[in-house]
């Protein structure tokens, strides 16, 4: 709420609604008496009953840190033209109607109102109920005594509002990311030279969000002070971008830099000049490396053999190639980002070898500091027959009588064979019983 017309408060209801590919109702009830408040500022884009509607994506809106400037003052909300939607007040409350909203697309509906600056005593609490097609939403906001809605005024002097906007530059951060905290205070710079020609430089410390108008200090109107901030320190997790400045609109005493790392504003009388100051930070990346260790093969029996890796990281997922004695990096992802890494077991097999993979799967968290690195090592064993030499019966001991008595006792799944000592010959049709018994598979008989 602000008295920017004489003894009147003002307050802006903003409503933010998605598009459903069909029409739109809003019905705004309003605490005490508020009526439409209309202004002839050539900012204020295809407003009507003192209200405007601005569209953009939903990509958009999650790049434009959440404000919701127009394109043509560096924003990327278009408005909704006049024509394509519907206003009708009666007392306090507003229906508001689009016929056709668009899926994938993000409308935030403006409604200003005004009324005379005692309707609501000052730290009072004014409610608000909007039905959203058919869905009641309640806000409410604290009424305060202000200048340019924020604080105690007083003539010939103005002030500055500032806001802190944090946003990470990657939309969602990684699970297990730790970014900026709640409570993490950034510094704003003012410079100024005051209308004896002396300079001063004041730095105030924000946290996220507005600050107290209060804590701020009060210029003289017509003073020029430039805000500036620099960006805050990198930590081992994430990155800061340039602060980017942004202004209200329809606040022709702001301009920002090209650049949108500064902006200078000339005090108004008894004013308020708002700036949102946005701080974005982008989580570092890393990437975790895979070595190949080979145990029990000469060098030339893997040459220029290839182990696949595949891994999981988030949402990504892919294979490394790693080449015996070697370390293959992988693709960059967040800092903090877990990855599960494990050897496909086609490529570590080699002929005639028995493998042990270690470890068998492996689980990193992407850093910086190489803690995520992996070794996996083969080993092989060759893998040998059994060395116990089966019982065989050569066809030149199995001959005459000897050959037919072994013939005779073969009942296809074995055979006995009684071999005599080496002065007696074989007996004719020996008993199969004594102490020179042996048995024999059928693959092992004479022909």
């Amino acid at each position: 709420m602000s008295n920017w017309t004489e003894n009147l408060g003002i307050i802006r209801w903003s409503i933010v609604v998605n598009g459903t590919g069909g029409s739109l109702k809003i019905v705004d009830k309003m605490e005490g008496t508020q009526v439409p408040f209309e202004t002839s500022n050539t900012y204020d884009f295809e407003r009507k009953g003192g209200t405007d509607i601005r569209v953009r994506t939903r990509a958009d809106e999650d790049a434009s840190g959440g404000t919701w400037e127009y394109a043509a003052h560096g924003g990327n909300a278009t408005p909704l033209p006049a024509d394509d939607w519907t206003i009708d007040w009666n007392d306090s409350t507003v229906t508001i109607g689009i016929p056709e909203t668009e899926k994938g697309k993000v409308y935030q509906i403006n409604i200003y109102t005004q009324f005379p600056m005692d309707t609501f005593p000052n730290g009072s609490l004014v409610n608000n109920t909007a039905r959203i097609d058919g869905v009641d939403f309640d806000s409410e906001t604290t009424a305060k005594a202000m200048v340019g809605g924020y604080a105690d005024g007083r003539p010939g002097y103005g002030k500055i509002s500032l806001t802190k906007n944090v946003v990470s530059g990657v939309g969602a951060v990684p699970v297990g990311f730790t970014g900026p905290l709640v409570g993490d205070t950034y510094s704003v710079n003012l410079h100024w030279v005051g209308l004896d020609g002396t300079e001063h430089d004041e730095v105030v410390t924000l946290n996220e969000g507005q600050a107290e108008l209060d804590s701020l200090p009060e210029f003289l109107k017509g003073t020029k002070a430039t805000v500036t901030e620099k960006a805050p320190d990198d930590t081992e997790n994430y990155t800061w971008e340039s602060p980017v400045f942004e202004k209200a609109a329809s606040d022709s005493r702001v301009a920002i830099s090209d650049d949108k790392t500064e902006a200078v504003v000339t005090i108004g009388d008894n004013r308020v000049s708002s700036l949102t100051i946005r701080n974005t930070y982008r989580p570092r990346t890393a990437s975790f490396s895979v070595t190949k260790d080979v145990v029990g093969l000469d060098s030339a029996e893997y040459a220029g053999r290839e182990f696949s890796f595949s891994y999981t990281c988030g949402a990504d997922s892919g294979v490394l190639k790693v080449g015996a004695g070697q370390t293959v990096q992988s693709p960059e992802f967040p800092v903090g980002t877990g990855c599960t890494v494990v050897e496909d077991g086609d490529s570590a097999e080699f002929a005639g070898h028995v493998v042990d993979v270690s470890p068998e799967s492996s689980t990193v968290v992407g850093a910086v500091d190489g803690s995520d690195d992996v070794t996996v090592t083969n080993t092989y064993t060759e893998n040998r027959p059994s060395s116990v030499a089966p019982l065989r019966c050569p066809r030149e001991e199995a001959t005459g009588s000897f050959r037919r008595s072994v013939r005779r006792h073969w009942d296809r799944s074995s055979c006995y064979l009684r071999s005599p000592p080496a002065d007696q010959s074989p007996p004719r049709d020996p008993p199969m019983r004594g102490p020179w018994k042996h048995r024999l598979t059928p693959a092992h008989l004479p022909p």
